[in-house]
């Protein structure tokens, strides 16, 4: 008995002693991290935009109203809703675009158009030509054709050129020289005497019967092209 208890009291005795060496240390708080620095978000650099058609000088916007009252009237009703793919044409651009040199593009009196409605080419001249041979004059419009389904429409001048064969013999072209432009497609000379002309020929101007009516728009230069 008295051995257990010596035993015991050595045991207690030497864990004390034990937890009397050991070191209590306070953990040190740990650093917060830093906080995370989000960049503010970079614009991108401007890129300019090319619109795709110029606005023509103030002066030159009288000239268009007589043609867009021309292919409201008669144009779209015989053909549906159109896209135009040419307006106006600075100098440089009219030379860039084949364009004759006194072109009504130039003085913001016309507009080239594709036909968004499904039709043909020879469909499409021959529906034009006629609203054309009908009602042209009184809006002193021109009316041309390109390749494919592209034409033009403007109101300087009652006149009609690039007449597939197909159809001139229906609607006759009326074209004067000066008139001719390269745009959408080379044009070649007829042979002389012959009866019909190929793509894009200039055919012997024929004057209309009817003159125009008078105009209330701004006068224009007496020589016009397409």
């Amino acid at each position: 008995m008295t051995k257990t208890l010596l035993l015991s009291v050595v045991a207690f005795a030497t864990a004390h002693v034990a937890m009397a060496q050991v070191v209590f240390v306070t953990p040190r708080p740990r650093p917060l991290p830093a906080p995370l620095v989000v960049p503010a978000p970079v614009a991108p650099a401007a890129v300019p935009v090319q619109a795709p058609f110029e606005v023509p000088p103030a002066e030159e916007w009288p000239h268009m109203v007589q043609t867009l009252r021309y292919i409201h009237d008669y144009v779209v009703p015989a053909v549906g809703p159109v896209e135009p793919v040419s307006v106006y044409r600075n100098p440089a651009l009219n030379v860039c675009a084949g364009g004759a040199p006194e072109s009504a593009h130039k003085l913001d009196s016309a507009v080239d158009m594709v036909p968004l409605r499904p039709i043909d080419r020879v469909t499409l001249m021959r529906t034009l030509c006629g609203v054309h041979s009908e009602h042209g004059a009184a809006y002193n419009a021109g009316l041309g054709f390109y390749a494919y389904l592209r034409f033009h429409v403007d109101s300087t001048k009652f006149r009609r050129w690039n007449m597939d064969p197909a159809v001139a013999a229906e609607c006759p072209p009326i074209v004067h020289p000066e008139d001719v432009a390269s745009v959408g497609q080379p044009l070649v000379a007829p042979a002389p005497g012959s009866a019909s002309a190929p793509i894009g020929a200039i055919s012997a101007p024929i004057t209309p019967t009817s003159p125009p009516a008078p105009s209330t728009l701004p006068p224009r230069p007496s020589k016009i092209e397409q």
